[in-house]
């Protein structure tokens, strides 16, 4: 299966992606920008038809790596796309040499594709875009929406031992990494009030299409990570 449309100027490829023998999947999306250039968020192990399918749709501009934890197939994406700048929360690291950090995201694009880092947690650092013309918000890692129908490993580790299973959640060992709760309940707060969307687009599992806010409320709510 190629790229997926999901709304005008948005598509999403999923890829086959296994961490710790649990069955999670992997997405990239490409926005369309209006003057026809593309954002690509996430790296994958890009095969020649999957860039030549994502050059058909218009000039790619950005590649984008929104958390620290999505390493797996930073060398595979820029490889594909040597060309344009790489933007990843943290281009200190190793893996991100030479890249430019998603703090210097050009301000121009904002009324289209707009980006804002989640609080409270520096060793993940993980940024949320808003693709505003459609109305939905793309995560990398806040939520999960795995199963059910999932392999019986993985039915195990993410539903007792992270409680992210069957429904979106934000699993045990994301909640791990929060070190200012204050600043995250902010942080999403904010997120909340201010972007008016409808889809979640999540990195790993089912893409929730309708009511994303209140979905995200109650998965919040869930993990004790709601309000200010």
């Amino acid at each position: 299966m190629g790229l997926r449309q999901l709304a005008e100027n948005l598509w999403v490829r999923d890829y086959a992606f296994r961490m710790m023998g649990m069955s999670l999947g992997r997405r990239t999306t490409v926005m369309r920008l209006e003057d026809g250039r593309l954002v690509i968020h996430s790296t994958a192990p890009f095969s020649e038809d999957d860039v030549k399918e994502i050059r058909s749709l218009g000039e790619p501009a950005y590649l984008v790596e929104a958390t620290r934890f999505h390493d797996t197939f930073a060398a595979e994406g820029r490889r594909a796309f040597p060309e344009i700048p790489y933007f990843v929360p943290d281009a200190a690291r190793s893996w991100a040499q030479g890249g430019r950090n998603l703090s210097d995201w050009p301000a121009d694009l904002a009324w289209e594709v707009e980006v804002r880092e989640i609080a409270g947690m520096l060793s993940v650092r993980e940024h949320l875009f808003f693709h505003r013309a459609s109305g939905t918000l793309i995560l990398c890692d806040l939520l999960f929406n795995i199963g059910p129908g999932g392999d019986c490993w993985t039915r195990i580790m993410m539903g007792w031992v992270n409680r992210a299973y069957g429904r979106p959640a934000v699993s045990r060992l994301y909640r791990s990494t929060i070190r200012d709760r204050d600043a995250f309940r902010h942080s999403m707060r904010t997120v909340l009030d201010d972007w008016d969307f409808r889809r979640l687009v999540v990195g790993h599992g089912t893409i929730v299409e309708t009511d994303g806010k209140t979905v995200l409320e109650d998965a919040l709510r869930r993990a004790g990570l709601s309000g200010d």
